[in-house]
Parts: C-alpha cells; structure tokens; sequence
C-alpha cells in the first residue's frame, strides 16, 4: 500500500478486529438495554482492549501507567464525538440503530488514530 503507512495500516486491521468485537458487545445488551447505555458499556470494555493492541501491535511501544493514565482521555473526547455522532445518525438521519455504529467508527477514523498516536507514542 503505497499510500498508508504501516503503522496506520495496522491501526486499522487492529481497529477492525477490535470494533468488530465491540459492536458484538453493543449488539448483544441492545437486546436488553436502551441503546445509548448498551453502546456506552461497549465503548468502555473497548477502550481496555485497544490499549493493549494499539500499544504492542500497532505502534510497537511498551505498556506503561503514564500511557495507562493518559490513554482514556483520547477515548473520552472520541466518547463525546461518538455519542453525538450517534445520535445524528439515529434521530437526525434516521439510520438504523444496527448500522450506526459503525457509521460513528468510520466518521471519526482519522481523529482516532491521530490521538492514539500522539499519546501512545510521546507519553512516558
């Protein structure tokens, strides 16, 4: 791929993987939950597994409590995006509440890997 870098090209099969397993997660407590809840309780438990893949696979860096601290603040804001993104898919556009998510995942990409970077790579 001439036009992505590899690290961006595994942000992106890991990003995959790791959404794919969060989507799962929000699918199943719909079921049982309102939406809004049943994402928010997916988003959490993928925020603890993106940490691990993005440190070791993605950017090849090692664990530490500095990135551990730092890093849910690059999904809290991500978090508020998604929230609002969400609901303009569902209530402003009308789209299902199956495909949604992965709509927010898509819109908010590029944001996503800049943070990730930045505080994977430069925090201590």
């Amino acid at each position: 791929m001439k036009y992505i870098s590899q690290e961006a090209l595994r942000f992106l099969v890991w990003g995959v993987a790791n959404t794919a397993l969060s989507t799962l997660v929000y699918y199943l407590l719909v079921l049982f939950l309102p939406y809004g809840l049943a994402y928010s309780l997916a988003y959490a438990g993928g925020v603890y597994l993106n940490y691990f893949t993005n440190s070791r696979f993605v950017f090849q860096t090692r664990l530490s409590l500095g990135k551990a601290f730092s890093y849910p603040l690059v999904y809290g804001v991500q978090y508020l995006i998604s929230l609002v993104l969400l609901e303009l898919f569902v209530r402003g556009l009308e789209v299902s509440i199956w495909l949604a998510p992965w709509l927010v995942v898509v819109a908010r990409w590029p944001l996503s890997y800049l943070m990730n970077r930045l505080v994977i790579k430069n925090a201590p």
